[in-house]
């Protein structure tokens, strides 16, 4: 005979399954005995891949990869205590990249909290306000109770997907007995959620184009981000480029910047352009009279800097109105995304000649670039770039870490157009933790993958190496293994004080091969580009590393000598 259904594992099944007819295909479990009935519930469902990793801080980044990816929420479930704090890291960064997670946390129920005892704190604010909704929930007895869950399932998946995407916290109290998780018969269930529009999907975009043209010949500036369809985003991006004239400076992690189409609209190399200056830059008939910022600003600082400094008219093109210029200058926001420009003028601009005065400035910048990067030495990082282009497969992807090779890319990394690559990088929060385990989550399920981390990035995220296990895929790592933390090489820091390498730079003396091989990993030192190209010649199956030593001391000012030209 069966036994009696308990309430906890009723209403974990009901909340579960209203979240699979939702559309919840992904979840990622940390183990533990509070959130029995949730995981148990989770395992149950064949339409649920469920992926099980110990370490709660990297669960959250594999999540935000796999939903990064999938362009969909990805469930995180964990035990009470101190257990979901370990995800905040990745809750921030899901939250400024507007990447929809879904935050399970078990908990005691009410009458358990404050009287001493074990693995329970508050876990309500944990995440404060990283979450786009969030609840404390109830745990009310038989049929309402499954109803109750099941409504909580379907608001969070809502909530999660917009308008304006993000993480979602459920906090669910489950009382002791735990098993057995029976099934919820269908009529606890509420009705299946009608269907929405895919997360980020554009609002229709409400500007008159004519003004915004009247205001130029100016530039639109496009920094990072994840379209739903990155073709009709880049195709939109354009179609308003043409309708107004000007140059597009797209960021590495735009979908505009290696998107068919982009040749003759894109410019590339214009942080070697902006870096000559103002007056170069007015000589040249190059200068903006307007500006278009799509999304948050790019990566490069000297561009940033300019921009902060002009003083001109402003339209910031986002999914919502949070203020993306740190100079805080006056803009007009216009809302929606270039997947659906909105209505375009017909008649041709103004002045054709100024895009074609970037373009033209792009393709010296570009010649004199890449002619400097073919005479660096062998164990140069800048010069690993142009390699990684030429291996990149077709329809791969490019992780990118938020310090030091995301900054390189920007710079260094040539056009990979015709293949339909797509760039990755945690430029929400722009910090270096969980990147092995967001790059892991990239690859779950999906095309070859390609990560490149410094030495120090990779060690913070050394416990990631367990989630490697878990991937369905190719995940190639590229270590620029460079002697620390070499991004502040280029801040006042370095040469100001006498402890700017043991507080700063931290070089470190872990044998990376041998960690990775402790963990299970193939790893192996590549030395000079040719042995890196021939390696990259093929993306296998699993995860693997590719430690490359490079001159860290050299490569600083050989860096600048690139921009200077």
């Amino acid at each position: 005979m069966d036994a009696e259904p308990t309430e906890s594992g009723r209403q974990a099944t009901a909340l579960v399954g209203a979240l699979v007819a939702a559309g919840l295909r992904r979840v990622v479990v940390s183990p533990g005995s509070r959130s029995t009935p949730l995981a148990l519930a989770c395992a149950e469902r064949e339409e649920l891949l469920l992926r099980v990793i110990l370490d709660e801080r990297s669960a959250a980044f594999y999540a935000l990869g796999l939903a990064d990816r999938r362009r969909e929420p990805v469930a995180l479930v964990c035990t009470s205590g101190s257990a979901p704090a370990h995800w905040l890291p990745a809750v921030i960064e899901a939250s400024y990249r507007r990447v929809p997670l879904l935050l399970l946390s078990a908990d005691r129920p009410p009458e358990l909290r404050e009287c001493g005892a074990g693995q329970t704190i508050d876990q309500l604010p944990l995440f404060g306000p990283y979450t786009r909704w969030r609840v404390d929930a109830v745990a009310p007895p038989g049929e309402e109770g499954d109803r109750y869950a099941a409504s909580l399932g379907t608001r969070a998946w809502r909530a999660a997907r917009g308008p304006v995407p993000g993480p979602v916290h459920l906090n669910l109290p489950y009382r002791e007995p735990f098993l057995p998780v029976p099934g919820v018969p269908r009529s606890a269930l509420p009705p299946d959620p009608s269907p929405e529009p895919a997360w980020g999907g554009a609002t229709r975009t409400d500007v008159d184009w004519g003004e915004v043209r009247a205001a130029g010949p100016g530039w639109i500036v496009a920094g990072c981000a994840q379209a739903p369809d990155p073709h009709a985003w880049a195709e939109g991006l354009f179609r308003v480029s043409d309708v107004l004239g000007w140059p597009v400076l797209a960021d590495v992690t735009s979908p505009a910047r290696f998107a068919l189409g982009a040749s003759g609209r894109v410019v590339t190399h214009y942080e070697a352009i902006v870096g000559r200056g103002e007056e170069a830059l007015g000589r040249d008939g190059l200068l903006p009279r307007a500006l278009l910022q799509v999304g948050p600003q790019p990566t490069a600082k000297p561009l940033r800097q300019l921009l902060a400094r002009l003083d001109l008219p402003r339209w910031q093109w986002s999914p919502d109105p949070a203020l993306l210029d740190p100079s805080r200058q006056p803009l007009t926001w216009i809302g929606g995304d270039p997947s659906d420009p909105g209505e375009l003028p017909d008649s041709p601009p103004p002045d054709p000649s100024y895009r074609e005065r970037w373009r033209a400035a792009d393709r010296v910048a570009r010649t004199r670039v890449e002619a400097a990067l073919r005479e660096l030495p062998e164990d140069s990082e800048p010069g690993l770039y142009p390699v990684l282009a030429e291996c990149l497969p077709e329809g791969g992807q490019l992780f990118l870490a938020s310090s030091q090779p995301v900054r390189d890319a920007e710079r260094f990394l040539p056009d990979v157009r015709a293949g339909g690559v797509r760039v990755f990088s945690n430029r929400g929060a722009n910090g270096i933790d969980g990147l092995v385990s967001t790059a892991a989550g990239l690859a779950d399920g999906g095309p070859p993958t390609l990560a490149v981390l410094g030495d120090l990035a990779f060690l913070h995220d050394a416990g990631g190496l367990r989630a490697l296990a878990e991937v369905d895929g190719s995940l190639t790592f590229v270590i620029p293994a460079n002697g620390g933390g070499r991004i502040f090489d280029h801040l006042p820091v370095r040469g100001r004080t006498r402890h700017y390498e043991r507080l700063f730079l931290t070089p470190q003396e872990v044998d990376l091969p041998g960690l990775c091989a402790a963990h299970g990993i193939a790893a192996r030192i590549v030395r000079g580009r040719e042995e890196l190209r021939r390696e990259l010649r093929e993306f296998p199956a699993g995860g693997r590393v590719l430690v490359y030593p490079c001159d860290g001391e050299g490569d600083r000012e050989r860096r600048a000598a690139i921009l200077r030209g």
